[in-house]
This record gives C-alpha cells, sequence and structure tokens, in this order.
C-alpha cells in the first residue's frame, strides 16, 4: 500500500506542483528516481516555496476556514 498526497489537496496550493509518497522504502524510491519521467520540472522557486508550506500550516488552516 501507498499513500500519495501533494500541496494541491491539503494545504490548496495549486500551483505548487509538489507532494510525497509515503510507502514501503523501495517503492517511494523508485517513484522519485521517474518523476522526472512523468512530470515537467519544478522550478527551484516552486520547491522553496513547497519546503515552506508545511511551517505556515496553522496560517493556511486559518485563511481557508475565513473563506
Amino acid at each position: 500500500m501507498i499513500s500519495v498526497s501533494g500541496l494541491s489537496t491539503t494545504y490548496g496550493l495549486p500551483g505548487l506542483r509538489t507532494g510525497w509518497v509515503y510507502g514501503a522504502p523501495q517503492v517511494a524510491e523508485a517513484g522519485a528516481e521517474r518523476t522526472c519521467l512523468t512530470s515537467i520540472t519544478d522550478s527551484v522557486l516552486c520547491e522553496a516555496l513547497a519546503c515552506s508550506a508545511p511551517d505556515r500550516h496553522e496560517d493556511y488552516v486559518r485563511a481557508y476556514h475565513r473563506l
């Protein structure tokens, strides 16, 4: 079994096409190795913003609830 999610679903950040996979190490590693074959390369800016999103989780939740 594997679980896949991303920032567009979890944080409402659809422009940041970044996510994660959780599962058996060999499956996750094989997926990571093939990422460049299945998507357009993310920019350095998108990756930097994606890395900071979990740190601002509460801010995103508050903004979502205000909407």
